[in-house]
């Protein structure tokens, strides 16, 4: 009986890591980073495996469901102190309640269908995978600006960027505008994915005269102002591009990529946005917090 116990909790883990391997291979294949998707693929996963590993009566769906969830949950967790993975915004939380939430109602699914229940195991699933597409589709856009965006009203040193035509920026240069300096790499997926969004916000304001964007690019791991300038190219990329040669990013306190900074028109930087996710609407963001800040509605 004992034996039969063990190997029991044995499979309910390996079901909640078999779970999570499927996450990550979806995450590496589509290298997109996009919380939505991973917590639609996340609920739909632990709910099949609840289904598949709750045939016993016997047990208790809750217990189960833990059981399945700890399989996933303690390799993230991992992970996460060793910052392997799953180290931006709150993508821990999301995954423990989604795997623990998911994995019990397919279980209390398995259990209705094993009584008869139907009507019950149908409307489980209804209510449960509704309740994660509402979740990531209203909750997570929300909840990943907050936690990849800080709001504050600090001054900065002087700075400069060079373009590619060969002048040179400097701060003083961009008082009385509010400007958007976006830090990317050629190397950095992430950066490559937010520029588009960038792009839409920079479209809406291009003609605005009280408005600068510019995607600064800097030497770092290899990149030179060229490199940058073709990349942009293949990208299609309308955005203005800049050089970092002189420091700026430290001016400013760029600390990894890709991030985003804001000023206002008194070279006060008000908004820093680090990271990027596709569940984010940062186009929708940028444009609102430049209209903001240039004291109109948009």
């Amino acid at each position: 009986m004992r034996s039969a116990n063990l190997k029991s909790i044995a499979l309910d883990l390996l079901a909640g890591l078999i779970a999570l391997f499927v996450v990550l291979v979806w995450l590496h294949v589509s290298r997109n980073n996009d919380l939505q998707r991973i917590a639609l693929i996340t609920a739909a996963l632990f709910l099949l495996a609840g289904v598949l590993r709750a045939a016993d009566m016997s047990q208790n769906p809750a217990l189960k469901a833990l059981v399945i969830g700890l399989g996933g949950i303690v390799p993230v967790a991992i992970m996460r102190v060793t910052r392997f993975a799953f180290t931006e915004y709150g993508y821990v939380p999301f995954f423990v309640a989604f795997s623990l939430l998911m994995a019990a109602a397919g279980a209390a699914m398995r259990h209705f269908l094993a009584r008869g229940q139907t009507w019950s195991a149908c409307l489980t699933a209804l209510l449960s995978l509704t309740g994660a597409i509402l979740a990531a589709v209203m909750l997570v856009p929300v909840l990943v600006a907050n936690w990849s965006s800080k709001a504050i009203n600090l001054p900065v040193s002087a700075f400069s960027l060079d373009t590619p035509d060969g002048k040179t920026v400097t701060s003083a240069d961009l008082r009385g505008r509010v400007v958007v300096l976006a830090f990317w790499a050629t190397w950095c997926t992430p950066c490559r994915q937010e520029l588009p969004d960038l792009q839409k916000a920079y479209e809406h304001y291009k003609d605005d005269p009280k408005a600068t964007f510019y995607a600064v690019g800097g030497p770092w791991e290899g990149d030179t102002i060229e490199k940058e300038s073709a990349f942009a190219a293949r990208l299609n990329l309308g955005l203005p591009l800049a050089f970092d040669s002189h420091g700026a990013w430290k001016m400013l306190g760029v600390r990894g990529f890709p991030a985003l900074v804001i000023l206002d028109g008194n070279g006060h930087v008000r908004l820093f946005h680090n990271g990027y996710d596709a569940s984010e609407r940062l186009a929708r963001q940028v444009t609102t917090e430049v209209g903001v800040l240039e004291g109109k509605r948009n």
